[in-house]
């Protein structure tokens, strides 16, 4: 994770949690896809949970939220680690050590249009992570945390042709006219 990107800290009983933005230079554009990067450190001796969990248990959950124009892909996680119980016989699936859960983001033109001038230079991006800790005996309390991250925005860069121009995006400086001639 950059250092400049929006990003926010948490966590409690030795769990280390830290939500960013990762991609770009730490900005929506339309139709550029960033993740919003939500990083556990687990100390050792203690896990969270995978899909599926019995009753009573609960399972690591990601959200993110944002204004209209924010679209919100399906959450990423790596592959959990099966524990058995030892009493029960129970199997369950579990993550340890470092975790990232990825969440791709992207804005459409209702947040960051790419034929005007952009309406506002930030976003909110809200994140609620819900985990339960447990180790080989006994569990924590079910956490639930929110985050919010100010996001900032930015115009596509758009090639300098007639049809693109003037309409208050960056124009690169390059011709895009042969390409079209070819079209």
């Amino acid at each position: 994770i950059d250092d400049w990107a929006p990003s926010a800290t948490g966590g409690k009983d030795g769990i280390n949690l830290s939500v960013s933005l990762h991609g770009g230079k730490g900005d929506l554009r339309q139709g550029m896809v960033r993740e919003i990067i939500v990083r556990f450190e687990i100390p050792k001796g203690l896990h969270i949970y995978g899909e599926p969990v019995p009753e009573g248990m609960v399972a690591t959950e990601v959200k993110v939220e944002g204004p209209p124009g924010l679209m919100v892909e399906a959450v990423k996680v790596p592959p959990t680690e099966t524990l058995v119980l030892g009493g029960t016989g129970h199997r369950l699936q579990v993550w340890s050590g470092t975790l990232e859960i990825r969440v791709p983001v992207y804005a459409v033109s209702e947040l960051a249009t790419e034929v005007a001038p952009l309406e506002r230079h930030s976003a909110t991006v809200d994140v609620i992570v819900r985990y339960q800790a447990c180790d080989d005996n006994a569990c924590l309390l079910p956490r639930t945390e929110h985050f919010s991250l100010d996001v900032p925005l930015d115009v596509t860069d758009v090639p300098a042709i007639p049809i693109h121009q003037g309409h208050g995006q960056r124009e690169g400086n390059y011709d895009g006219t042969p390409h079209w001639k070819r079209l």
